[in-house]
Parts: structure tokens; sequence; C-alpha cells
């Protein structure tokens, strides 16, 4: 599926790359769609977007009618700030998935964000309009539309995602990102407080509550969450302000947020 219309940086999306190497001693894992797919989402939830882009990429080398990795890619470039690629996979995945809702969607969340939010916000209409889906992306990114308008019905959208997302810990996880990013940290609390009781064992949903916190001017409260979040994950993502000097490692962002 290679493509050469396609940016310089981004041609890696399509080389072929060997699978990872088992550990030994393990089961040997099955490279397929869904692993790719799976290793794509964790990466995406990680903020890790490059490599998340990589493994979209792998999964839809074993299988191009995989409209979720389509948009994972989509998504991951939007995360990173690339709107003129995110178009031009958007785009592709609208040709061969003939109006796919979710797709529809993430073309006006990426136009909106580029700065035509009526057109972004037809696109999105046009997502709910298509009912081919219940994916909760298209409340996102609806309330990301809105929330670039200014429109107090951006809260209702999330509400909804969340709703949608029927106990999703990712929905939450997108929602809860979303609120915070347009200074909405009251709404991101109450949703990441349920989860954290439902999902006890997610770092994403813990280090959601710390950011949380510190956009509540908490710093306290926030630690406490960043703590919990690197005793389960030590790599995952927090605050740099919350972290040891990258240069000790992970071993001593822990010791430095456990006080030892």
């Amino acid at each position: 599926m290679s493509d050469e219309t396609l940016p310089k940086r981004f041609r890696h999306l399509e080389l072929e790359e060997k699978p990872p190497v088992p550990s030994e001693g393990k089961p040997v894992p099955i490279y397929d769609a869904h692993h790719f797919f799976e290793a794509g989402q964790r990466d995406f939830y990680r903020r890790d977007y490059e490599s998340a882009l990589r493994n979209y990429s792998r999964a839809l080398r074993h299988d191009r009618q995989r409209v979720e990795a389509w948009v994972g890619q989509v998504r991951a470039l939007l995360e990173i700030g690339e709107l003129e690629e995110a178009l031009v996979w958007c785009n592709r995945g609208l040709d061969r998935f003939n109006d796919h809702p979710s797709l529809l969607a993430m073309k006006g969340w990426i136009m909106a964000v580029a700065g035509d939010t009526e057109k972004g916000l037809a696109f999105v209409d046009a997502a709910f309009q298509e009912k081919k889906t219940d994916d909760p992306l298209l409340w996102l990114a609806r309330a990301a539309v809105l929330f670039l308008e200014n429109s107090p019905n951006a809260r209702y959208c999330l509400e909804k995602a969340v709703e949608e997302g029927r106990g999703s810990w990712q929905t939450v996880v997108d929602a809860g990102r979303l609120a915070l990013r347009y200074g909405a940290p009251e709404l991101a609390l109450k949703f990441a407080q349920p989860a954290q009781v439902a999902v006890a064992d997610r770092p994403e949903i813990l280090v959601l509550l710390g950011e949380t916190y510190q956009a509540l001017n908490s710093p306290a409260q926030a630690q406490v969450y960043f703590r919990r979040a690197l005793a389960l994950d030590p790599g995952c993502p927090i605050p740099q302000s919350y972290a040891a000097e990258p240069s000790k490692g992970w071993l001593a962002r822990i010791r430095s947020l456990l006080g030892l």
C-alpha cells in the first residue's frame, strides 16, 4: 500500500518491518492485525504517538479493511499536530470505506482544529446521519469542534461520549483529556473518579486523575495519583514537574515520587 504522494516523514508507516522477537520461554504471540492494532492502542493511550502510528500501519498490512486502524492513524497524526497528513489518511480511508461515520467525524475534527469549525461541524453532523456505528468517537469529535467554537454544548457531548462508551476506560481517558485541554477539569474529574473504581489497574486513569488535580491546583493530590500510576507502570507518561530528572531513569522517578 505504498503511496509516494505521502510526505517523506510518514512513508515509514508503509514500510515492511520484522515482527518483534518473543522472549525466550514465552509462547509465541500471533502477529496479526488484532495484535498490532492493540499495540497501537496501548501506545496511543501512553501518548507514544509515533509508535502507535507504526503499529496501526502494521495492523493495516495484515488487514486493510480494519477501519479502527485507519481511525487510529488519523487520531495519532492529529495528536502530533500533523493536520495535513491526518487529512490525507482520513480521505484515503473515506474512499475505501464509503463515508464511514468514524472517519467522517475525524475529518470534521481535523478541519475544526485547522480553523474551519463551520465545515468541521458539517462533517461531524454528516457522521451522525450515517448511523452505522455507536462509536463514542462521534461525540468526542463534536465536543472538540464545539469547544473550539466556545459552545456550552461541548460538555454535553463529552458526557454523551462517556455514556456511549459504556464503561470503556479508553473513552473516559479521551473525554477527560479533551476536558482538560479545553479548560474543564471539573468535568474530567467527574469522568475519572468513577472509572478509577471500575478499573483500578489502569495507570492511564490514574495519570488522568493526577493531571486533573494538577489543573485544579491540588498538587499534593495530583502527586498521590502519579505515584500510584508509576507503581503500576514505571514508564507511563507523567508531567515532568512530578518526575525525577530524566537522566536518573525510571527507578529514580519512582523513588522520588515515593519519597525514598
